[in-house]
């Protein structure tokens, strides 16, 4: 009985830390650089065209070719 507490007691601790380790991995904190924002923070329209995404905003358009890490603004 001993052993089955201390291995529930161990794998309970791992996952802890684990999942405490891949959280901290997940958030970038700090200011986001200018290439990385969009034009505005409502979003209106989305056009997707082959590997280009283009979002409508009331500051205009943003476009990008890489998924988001960087974008094209048109104010």
């Amino acid at each position: 009985m001993k052993k089955i507490f201390f291995l529930v007691l161990f794998f309970g601790c791992f996952i802890q830390v684990r999942a405490q380790v891949l959280q901290k991995s997940w958030w970038k904190l700090g200011e986001v650089p200018e290439s990385a924002q969009i034009s505005g923070n409502d979003v209106t329209d989305i056009s997707v065209n082959g590997n280009a995404v283009w979002l409508g905003t009331g500051e205009g358009l943003s476009k990008t070719t890489n998924s988001g890490q960087t974008w094209l603004n048109f104010n």
